[in-house]
C-alpha cells in the first residue's frame, strides 16, 4: 500500500469507529463476507433497493375489476376505430 492509501485507510477505521449506525458502504469494505450475509436480514437502509420476498397475492375482485376496465378501454378504441373509418371512405 502507498503511504497515501495507508492514511485514508486509518482514516476510514477512525471514522467507522465513531460511528454509532453501520454503513452499509464502509461495511462492505471491511468485510464484505458478512456483509453480503447480513444483506437479507437489513431493511431500510437509504439508497439500498427494497426487495419483495413473496410475490404479493391478488384479491379476485381486483383481477376481476381490471380486466373488465382493459376490456371496456380497448372497446372504446375498437369502436372510435371503426366510426372513424365509416367517416372517412
Amino acid at each position: 500500500m502507498k503511504p497515501k492509501e495507508k492514511d485514508w485507510y486509518k482514516k476510514l477505521i477512525k471514522d467507522k469507529k465513531k460511528q454509532k449506525r453501520k454503513d452499509p458502504v464502509t461495511e462492505a469494505i471491511y468485510n464484505p463476507k458478512e456483509f453480503r450475509r447480513d444483506r437479507k436480514k437489513r431493511k431500510g437502509w437509504e439508497g439500498e433497493a427494497q426487495h419483495r420476498t413473496k410475490k404479493e397475492k391478488v384479491s379476485f375482485g381486483e383481477f376481476l375489476g381490471k380486466t373488465i376496465a382493459l376490456i371496456g378501454v380497448l372497446w372504446f378504441i375498437v369502436k372510435v376505430a371503426i366510426d372513424f373509418k365509416k367517416s372517412h371512405p
